[in-house]
């Protein structure tokens, strides 16, 4: 059996009183200062943004959703030249009134 000197036992049976109000008050200033962190680092989310309604322009993945057609046919549209699309870097965009002609 370990013998224990009177501050041992009180460490190992437990945080004291006063321990347990330091510990809170600690918590308490810790989220405080990290929503104060949180409020002035925080970035608008995309969904705040207003979304652009009158797009003339179409992702593939968006003229998927409104051709009901799966990403691989409409690029194979496009590579065929039945769709008209345009390259933007890496990104290929579909004119809204050429899909809309495209589907007619």
């Amino acid at each position: 059996m370990v013998n224990l000197t009177p501050n041992q036992a009180n460490i190992t049976s437990g945080p004291s009183i006063v321990g347990e109000a330091l510990l809170s008050a600690i918590r308490q200033v810790f989220r405080e200062e990290l929503r104060a962190v949180i409020n002035i680092t925080s970035l608008p989310r995309p969904s705040d943004q207003p979304r652009r309604i009158n797009k003339t322009h179409l992702s593939v993945k968006e003229a998927t959703k409104i051709a009901s057609l799966a990403p691989s046919t409409i690029r194979l549209y496009i590579r065929k030249g039945e769709l008209k699309a345009h390259k933007v870097g890496r990104r290929v965009l579909i004119a809204k009134a050429d899909l809309e002609s495209f589907l007619i």
